[in-house]
């Protein structure tokens, strides 16, 4: 055989080795680079879900809080309430013997019934708010 086409097969060959080598690195190269742009994108991809998670969790404990402090305002309005009614009941015994009493009583007890009804439309009012953002956050919780 010709010492050069010899010589020519064993460049080719070894030319034809490098390069499949080369291409080999490149592509596992290229394999690990997307495979590490998945992880960042899954990393972060979970790291914002648990945070969304922690700030819906957040807010629907301070939902809860605000629930509880709306619910114990109204039944200390329904106790204030009672005790009014129990005031009037005896201001009203009262009218039937004393005058004077009768009208202290009546200026009194106009005065808490003003200041009661105030404070249930408050608190009424701050409910229906917060009964709103409950509703809104269970509405927004991901299923």
């Amino acid at each position: 055989m010709n010492p050069l086409l010899v010589s020519s097969l064993v460049c080719a060959a070894l030319g034809f080795g490098s390069a499949w080598t080369w291409q080999g690195y490149r592509m596992d190269a290229y394999k690990l680079e997307q495979a590490n742009e998945r992880l960042a994108i899954e990393q972060s991809s979970r790291q914002q879900l648990a945070e969304a998670a922690a700030k819906v969790a957040s807010a629907q404990d301070a939902a809860r809080v605000a629930a509880d402090r709306a619910r114990a305002d109204a039944a200390r309005a329904d106790r204030a309430a009672v005790g009014l009614r129990d005031t009037l009941s005896r201001s009203v015994l009262a009218a039937h013997t004393d005058l004077n009493a009768c009208t202290t009583q009546v200026t009194t007890i106009s005065e808490l019934f003003t200041a009661s009804t105030e404070l249930s439309g408050r608190i009424a009012k701050e409910a229906g708010e917060w009964v709103n953002q409950a509703v809104t956050l269970q509405d927004a919780w991901p299923r």
